[in-house]
């Protein structure tokens, strides 16, 4: 069964699942460290995003911009 492609795809999606949730767990912990407290609009919008190279270009943009609105332009 550990050699199925199907089986092998779930893992795959899991994973990347994971990766995901925690970008959005770590922007937004940096991100109230740096702003405050991300509303309710922003942690949606951040919680929306699926694709990880995305996610991935915020956490890098939280050390040079100024606040959540910033960030999310």
């Amino acid at each position: 069964m550990r050699e199925s492609v199907t089986y092998q795809a779930i893992l795959e999606e899991g994973r990347e699942e994971g990766g995901i949730r925690e970008l959005h767990r770590m922007i937004l912990r940096q991100g109230r460290v740096r702003f405050g407290e991300a509303d309710e609009a922003v942690r949606q919008q951040i919680e929306a995003i699926r694709d990880i190279d995305r996610l991935e270009d915020l956490t890098e943009r939280l050390v040079i911009v100024s606040s959540w609105d910033e960030l999310m332009a």
